[in-house]
């Protein structure tokens, strides 16, 4: 794997390591080269002076030594060493091994194919050749349209990075397919082997028949995870200061409630995602939470709840509001949040069903925004669609960096400084690499955008003020 980035800042690592351990990604760690932990997952305690831990299931682990962690967030790989700090802590039918906060974390690229884990009750067989040893019948870890990977003892025959076997994949699914493998990486975890393998030879049919396994699984998951999700209880977010926290203990029997009282605190606590959040505006610093919550590409789509003693509630944002004079009764306010969530959820069911017919499947979208004009939600939709967003913004662009982009798509605002949004496009015509790429052009001004639609600069427009479904709408148009 290439190395995409390192993070080596103490403020950069706490900050990252709260997103991992808010998500509650499973990590894989390996203590000292001995002790194996596969369903692990990071905690964080976000005081002044932060604390991590590893939390695994409960039993006797060492008190000192090296421990390894590998997981993968926001389309990367990443890895970091760091010392055990204390002995393990029993919590919750599972064991908190405190851990020292590591130096640095790299990031490595993935593969850029939608990976994807074989059904347990569906296994991938793979048999494979090599030299002077009978076939080898396999079974592979995750499987792509660019390669798959395999566990194998470490007493099999050595996999060389850069050696070639001939094989087949054997699965109902696709029944048997002809490869020939390239080994790609080696990981040794005690006394087995992880191995991957890139295709050096396919078929261009059998490819097509795994990428759509590929997806098909992946849409199974989404739809398994839709369905946990809508049976789960509710996220809410309380901004209230933290004296009035008992007024509200009513709530902890129907909902999961995250509480803050300062910005920074709901800054946090907005990683986790809260389906809906209660504002007490008789705070001192409600005016800054208010332009937090506004700011907040996540936030401009969700129902938000204000309450005060005084008739202010006003608000100027996409969010859906309900404004209440407090004190509110119990009933009222779990009525108001009951009915809102009920909305909120119907409504994410909708997109959600969207994003599982058009997913990008990691394909990349180039922002050429250059005065900030594009909803950042849009960004974030795009990114929950599995799309790979790049921006250029607060610089014109040029035909060189726009290549180095590579992009799958362009989305360019008529307002592109410098350079006019018709005298780009028709550059952009002259190269061609970026001739081929599907162009989507947003604009105020619809002269200006129709004689480019005319002249075939571009292959779709978009009208000014958009939503982000909007414009994921028209990228899978072009598509």
């Amino acid at each position: 794997m290439k190395v995409r980035k390192t993070l080596n800042k103490r403020d950069t690592i706490v900050d990252h390591l709260s997103q991992v351990a808010d998500m509650r990604i499973a990590v894989f760690a390996v203590i000292e080269k001995k002790n194996t932990l596969a369903q692990a997952q990071l905690r964080l305690t976000t005081a002044s002076n932060p604390a991590l831990f590893i939390e695994a299931p409960a039993g006797s682990y060492p008190a000192e030594g090296l421990i390894n962690v590998h997981y993968a967030f926001d389309g990367e790989a990443h890895i970091f060493n760091c010392p055990i700090a204390a002995s393990a802590q029993n919590h919750n039918q599972h064991s908190r091994i405190p851990l020292q906060l590591p130096g640095k974390i790299v990031c490595y690229d993935r593969r850029k194919y939608l990976r994807i884990e074989p059904e347990a009750g569906h296994p991938i067989g793979v048999r494979m050749r090599t030299a002077g040893h009978k076939p080898l019948k396999l079974e592979l870890t995750d499987i792509s349209g660019g390669g798959l990977s395999i566990i194998v003892p470490n007493d099999l025959p050595h996999f060389a990075v850069g050696a070639k076997f001939n094989g087949e994949l054997i699965s109902p699914d696709f029944n048997r397919l002809k490869i020939r493998l390239a080994v790609r990486s080696t990981y040794k975890f005690l006394n087995v082997m992880r191995v991957g393998f890139q295709f050096a030879e396919l078929a261009e049919g059998d490819r097509n028949k795994i990428m759509e396994y590929t997806v098909r699984r992946e849409l199974d998951l989404r739809r398994h995870q839709a369905s946990a999700a809508e049976h789960a209880l509710a996220r809410v977010l309380l901004v209230e200061a933290p004296d009035n926290y008992k007024t509200y203990n009513y709530l902890t029997n129907k909902y999961e409630i995250d509480k803050a009282d300062s910005v920074k605190a709901i800054e946090r606590m907005l990683r986790k995602e809260p389906e809906t959040v209660l504002v007490n505006l008789d705070l001192p610093d409600a005016g800054q939470i208010l332009k937090v919550l506004r700011s907040d590409a996540y936030m401009q789509y969700r129902p938000l709840v204000l309450f005060s003693s005084q008739d202010r509630c006003l608000l100027n944002t996409a969010t859906e509001m309900v404004c209440l004079k407090s004190p509110v009764t119990p009933k009222i306010l779990v009525n108001t949040l009951d009915n809102l969530i009920k909305k909120n959820r119907l409504a994410q069911k909708a997109i959600h069903t969207r994003w599982q017919m058009f997913s990008g499947f990691g394909q990349r979208v180039l922002l050429l925004d250059v005065n900030d004009n594009i909803d950042p939600a849009a960004e974030t939709v795009l990114k929950n669609c599995d799309f790979r967003v790049m921006q250029m913004n607060g610089t014109a662009p040029t035909i060189a960096n726009l290549v180095t982009k590579n992009p799958t798509v362009i989305v360019i605002d008529d307002q592109t400084g410098d350079v006019a949004p018709i005298a780009l496009c028709r550059l952009m015509q002259m190269n061609k690499r970026l001739k081929a790429i599907p162009k989507i052009l947003s604009f105020n001004n619809k002269k200006q955008a129709l004689k480019a639609r005319s002249e075939g600069l571009v292959d779709a427009l978009l009208k000014k003020p958009f939503t982000p479904d909007m414009l994921l709408e028209r990228i899978h148009t072009v598509l």
